[in-house]
């Protein structure tokens, strides 16, 4: 598995090819150290925030892959779908409703969630106009 070190990453950096070398590329994603501690992750001090448009954030690989994990914290209902080359719906995983910390959600903050499916070209965060955060991103090809 690969997992992306996001403690490399600046605060407020804006993301998108800082991780190009090990295969992957982010659309809408912003490196942050959460001030609000509903969001706040014990496993890392930067987070990936989905930004500036609100509620989603998504990763595009160069080669394909076949499994990616992460740690989500989200103020809505998250989806996580992953799709192939062609844009087709591989699959999709959720997280069923908010999971920030400190909640009375059934899910704890920090979910992990992940799928598997071969030839995964691009997975995609979508929380319905929530707030997300994406820690301990990785991946295996």
């Amino acid at each position: 598995m690969i997992k992306l070190n996001l403690g490399a990453l600046k605060c407020f950096e804006i993301v998108t090819n800082q991780f190009q070398d090990l295969g992957v590329v982010f659309q809408n994603a912003i490196a942050l150290e959460p001030s609000n501690p509903a969001y706040f992750s014990p496993s890392s001090k930067i987070l990936l925030l989905g930004n500036p448009k609100q509620g989603w954030l998504e990763a595009t690989f160069s080669n394909p892959v076949s499994a990616i994990q992460c740690r989500i914290t989200s103020s809505q209902r998250t989806i996580m779908s992953v799709h192939d080359a062609q844009d087709l719906l591989l699959g999709r995983t959720e997280l069923e409703e908010a999971n920030l910390t400190g909640s009375s959600s059934s899910f704890k903050a920090n979910q992990p969630l992940s799928l598997k499916f071969s030839e995964i070209t691009k997975v995609t965060f979508y929380a319905f106009d929530g707030q997300i955060t994406l820690s301990e991103f990785g991946f295996q090809r």
